[in-house]
């Protein structure tokens, strides 16, 4: 599976004849097509980051850019920013972090020819802020049936920011997997384990409509036929016997050897399941992106009259004790005690029965535990029974009634959009872990890589994918070849965190520009403004005492002082300065130096035609 977003821009450029020439750049972050979650300020920090792979040295003066633009549903451009200049390590490498609100957009990456004096599209990616949500429980959670013998709403008309992982990758222990967003659909899968779009295209919908058509993501991690018990113990690493087989939860034994698989492992492999896929996507995909909430749909298994009672609970606080296990699991391993969950009543099972001693332990964990009472599912209350609603007694089906819209719109949109925000403990908006940095220093046919340190990490791996690591540490020698690398760092909560990818052969072909700007501690306040800049700009500085010896100077990409614009004593107070006519043009990279006293900053000022 590819773990980046790679697009190859080729065209044309007029140096006074045309000549064709290539520019490709690795857009790691944002993820194309994925939800970042909103905080409560409606705004989310989305990391923009790649490498600027390829290039000839003789047409680009290494010049990266970025714009966004405001898109409709229907992916078309309301609106578009001016070029951001960004600055790149000596490999091409880019990292920066802008604020969002909440929205779909588009961003394009940019390349500057000082040569043509035009900004060239590299790459482009949709990205959003809005909704993050899990879903957990049994197959009214997951999705039930296939094209060919089930019903699922139509999407016509849906935006096209309704997202989900469109693959599955049921019973595996280790589902880590970097993830390929797209428009949810019909039968488009929803990974880890959803099989269809089920009600969730639906229930997206109504979540943006009623935040003014915002962007909504879901990752489903259900688990069909499973109980309670398949839930709480295998979160306690407890064997877990799935209820309809009797057997440890997705063990299927071999013809040859009964104790074994098909791949030759023992139940031991699986006793972490189902919990274990909860708890990875939390661990991955909240972490990357963020959460709002996992949402709860399971009982039916306890109301089944057909279901051994030596595989389920029927009592109250059994059931509720259960639940409860697997809540402050989640809460434990994904390092958040406001983790939200929203818990569904759910038990209609087949002949029309239902079990009140799960309903209301359900209910009770909804208003009690979590202040978030999520929908109850056995029952129209306005109406009659839901099994009008239902293909095979058991589950919801789009042709009778439009029984998946209304699970999606009436029973969870309607709990969802009324839910309390903010509660005492309810509907938390968990933002993304950042993104961390890696950073290349070549050394002959050698190149070291490091990454900034986490505290109390357990773990760096390096590698392609994140199941089969190459390297371990914060920092690793390796020998140059032609591919991608990233580290993934596991946090001290075990939350996993992703570096973007780095091309190890591109500090052999090329040297971008080091960003040599400095911090600044003295509070100078050194600013450029417009910067990127046209044919002038006005650089502006603080100076903190009077009396003090003041020189401000351009100086370009060789380090040498191309125009000195003050050198003198200046008095306390905020300075500015206008620039005209700048030497080489206004196609030039320059950096303003300013130094006051023993304090000095630097800054990248960047053109734009």
């Amino acid at each position: 599976m590819k773990t980046l977003l790679t697009l190859l821009f080729t065209g044309l450029l007029l140096l006074g004849n045309y000549a064709a020439y290539t520019q490709s750049v690795q857009l790691s972050f944002p993820i194309d097509r994925s939800v970042t979650q909103r905080n409560g300020s409606d705004q989310a920090t989305v990391t923009v980051a790649g490498q600027v792979t390829s290039g000839s040295s003789s047409v680009y003066n290494y010049l990266l850019y970025y714009r966004t633009s405001t898109l409709d549903g229907s992916g078309g451009a309301t609106s578009t920013t001016g070029w951001i200049g960004l600055g790149m390590q000596s490999n091409g490498s880019f990292y920066t972090t802008p604020t969002f609100d909440k929205g779909w957009y588009r961003l394009d990456m940019g390349v500057y020819s000082t040569t043509s004096g035009s900004i060239v599209v590299a790459a482009s990616v949709k990205f959003g802020v809005g909704d993050v949500y899990l879903v957990a429980g049994q197959s009214n959670a997951q999705g039930f049936g296939t094209s060919a013998n089930w019903f699922v709403p139509s999407t016509t008309g849906f935006p096209e920011w309704i997202v989900s992982d469109n693959s599955t990758y049921s019973c595996q222990r280790d589902s880590l997997r970097m993830p390929v967003l797209s428009t949810l659909t019909g039968f488009n899968n929803i990974a880890p384990m959803g099989i269809n779009s089920w009600c969730y295209a639906v229930l997206g919908k109504q979540i943006s409509d009623a935040n003014g058509g915002m962007p909504v993501a879901f990752f489903n991690c259900a688990y069909a036929g499973s109980s309670i018990l398949n839930w709480s113990r295998s979160s306690m690493l407890q064997i877990s016997n799935q209820p309809f087989s009797g057997k440890q939860t997705c063990f299927f034994a071999s013809v040859d050897n009964p104790f074994k698989d098909k791949y030759g492992r023992d139940t031991s492999y699986y006793v972490s399941l189902p919990y274990r896929t909860l708890n990875n996507s939390l661990n991955f995909h909240a972490s990357l992106f963020g959460i709002r909430a996992i949402l709860w749909h399971q009982g039916e298994t306890e109301a089944d009259p057909q279901i051994n009672s030596i595989y389920k609970t029927t009592n109250t606080q059994d059931y509720k004790n259960q639940l409860q296990q697997v809540i402050s699991q989640t809460r434990m391993d994904f390092g958040r005690s406001d983790l939200s969950w929203m818990v569904a009543r759910a038990t209609y099972v087949r002949g029309g029965n239902i079990n009140n001693n799960v309903r209301d332990a359900q209910y009770q964990i909804g208003t009690q535990f979590d202040k978030n009472e999520g929908p109850d599912t056995d029952y129209n209350l306005s109406m009659m029974p839901t099994g009008s609603y239902r293909g095979d007694g058991t589950h919801f089906i789009e042709n009778s009634n439009s029984g998946l819209t209304y699970l999606g719109n009436e029973e969870w949109a309607d709990k969802i959009n009324n839910a309390p925000s903010p509660s005492p403990a309810g509907f938390n908006r968990i933002t993304a872990n950042p993104v961390p940095q890696v950073y290349i220093a070549k050394n002959g046919n050698t190149r070291t890589l490091s990454v900034n340190a986490i505290g109390g990490a357990q773990e760096y791996r390096w590698g392609y994918d994140i199941n089969i690591p190459l390297y371990q540490g914060t920092s690793i020698t390796v020998p140059t070849y032609s591919g991608n690398i990233r580290c993934f760092i596991k946090d001290g909560t075990g939350n996993w965190r992703v570096s973007p990818s780095v091309e190890l052969s591109c500090p052999s072909c090329r040297l971008g520009i080091a960003e040599p700007e400095t911090e600044d501690p003295w509070g100078l306040a050194l600013t450029a403004y417009p910067n990127p800049f046209v044919h002038e700009l006005t650089i502006a500085f603080n100076v903190p005492q009077s009396g003090s010896d003041v020189r401000l100077e351009l100086i370009d990409l060789e380090g040498r002082v191309v125009r000195t614009i003050t050198d003198g004593i200046h008095d306390k107070g905020h300075w500015k300065y206008p620039v005209t006519n700048l030497p080489g043009g206004a196609n030039s990279l320059y950096f303003c130096r300013l130094k006051v006293g023993d304090m000095f900053v630097t800054k990248k000022l960047l053109p734009i035609p």
